[in-house]
């Protein structure tokens, strides 16, 4: 499994590249304050993200990737997980699909969201946007949905529309999920920083669509729309605009 850095072009694989590519988060970024600390934005470029985070005595504590692409999912947030011991880090507990009310949606799920403290004043539950960036821990691809059925192993068989909230199972929440989906776009993103590739898919499951970051190093063959693709992922949204009026 490739890291959520890696996974986006940056490779971090030793606490030196660590301290390196938070320095130059420090040095481009965007400052923006907060009750608890400050956010450092670097918006790299072709959708990439970086996420610093400085306390309110101005030390580096944190970096958070993320990956802003196309997907505009309706989330029904219901509470926030805040992260322990680490004020700007957090998380929201949110029901996918939401239309009608916060919690009448498809699943529950836990997204991070690298912004966590600036929406510190927003009313729960509520409905609102998200994007939200799918970073693949393991992936399998199908050619179609024939494939995908004549595939399956034996044991419980999943819709090709499918989504296990895998992160909410254990003793403690996390923001993981298990999903399968069909494949509408593909791209090839380069980081305009060290010039690494990696896949962007925006992939259509129950509940919307999701943006999935892939490494190459996760891909056995050529990636197409029509695709069915299923895997486990680390999941990233960002609350997009005002709450949704019903």
């Amino acid at each position: 499994m490739t890291n959520h850095f890696h996974a986006i072009g940056f490779p971090v694989f030793s606490q030196e590249d660590f301290v390196k590519l938070a320095q130059m988060t420090y040095e481009k970024g965007q400052q923006i304050s907060t009750s608890k600390g400050k956010y450092i934005f670097w918006n790299v470029g072709n959708g990439i993200e970086l996420w610093g985070q400085l306390d309110l005595e101005g030390h580096f504590v944190g970096l958070n990737p993320h990956f802003s692409g196309r997907s505009r999912l309706s989330m029904g947030l219901t509470r926030k997980v805040g992260s322990e011991g680490e004020d700007l880090d957090g998380a929201y507990y949110a029901w996918a699909g939401a239309q009608s009310g916060p919690e009448d949606g498809e699943y529950p799920l836990l997204f991070d969201c690298p912004d966590f403290l600036v929406h510190s004043r927003m009313m729960l539950p509520s409905i609102h946007r998200v994007q939200v960036a799918a970073f693949a821990h393991e992936l399998k691809v199908f050619s179609d949905e024939q494939h995908y059925n004549t595939s399956k192993e034996t044991g419980p068989a999943f819709a090709t529309e499918s989504f296990i909230s895998s992160g909410l199972f254990g003793e403690t929440e996390q923001p993981y999920g298990m999903f399968t989906g069909i494949v509408q776009h593909v791209f090839t993103i380069t980081n305009p920083v060290t010039q690494e590739s990696f896949h962007h898919a925006l992939v259509k499951t129950l509940g919307g669509e999701y943006d999935v970051i892939i490494h190459p190093d996760l891909l056995y063959t050529d990636l197409q729309a029509g695709n069915i693709v299923q895997g486990t992922f680390w999941l990233t949204g960002k609350i997009l605009g005002n709450q949704i009026i019903l």
